[in-house]
């Protein structure tokens, strides 16, 4: 019995340990991002630890401060960054504007798709689902044509 209760007792304090130091790993990504000199890259990485720890208008600052930077080069990143923390906090009409942004500024970046999706959703939020519905049907018309021209080619 008490060789059962010795390897509970470990197994039990084992467990412990281990979730304490998976609680203090996750602490210290904000630790490091704090401590890294202010290179546009900390920057926008600290913004992004920010986000996911929830921390969404200490993120803000940082992504404001980031598009501030003479030599930052993400900015269509850092402008679909602002436009989700802004739908995270609800500001539905702030993320749209920054997704406008994203679309009229950064016309060919990767973000842009992303940002359309998340207009939409922010424009679903505010009960517009008509302007909902014209972002989804034409992504879905982009979609579905490459599809056809594909299918269209394999059978030549």
């Amino acid at each position: 019995m008490q060789i059962f209760l010795d390897n509970t007792w470990r197994q039990i304090m084992t467990h412990r340990i281990l979730v304490m130091l998976t609680l203090l790993s996750a602490m210290v990504p904000l630790a490091d991002a704090a401590a890294q000199p202010d290179t546009p890259a900390r920057v926008l990485e600290r913004s992004e630890i920010l986000i996911q720890a929830r921390h969404y208008e200490d993120a803000e600052k940082q992504l404001v401060a980031y598009v501030g930077l003479k030599d930052a080069t993400r900015k269509d990143y850092a402008s679909y960054l602002q436009a989700l923390v802004s739908y995270y906090q609800k500001q539905d009409t702030s993320a749209v504007a920054f997704c406008d942004l994203v679309e009229k500024n950064h016309a060919t970046s990767p973000w842009l798709r992303k940002a359309r999706f998340l207009k939409a959703q922010a424009l679903i939020r505010q009960k517009k689902h008509k302007q909902a519905n014209a972002i989804y049907e034409a992504e879905a018309n982009r979609l579905f044509a490459g599809a056809m021209t594909s299918s269209q080619v394999d059978s030549y």
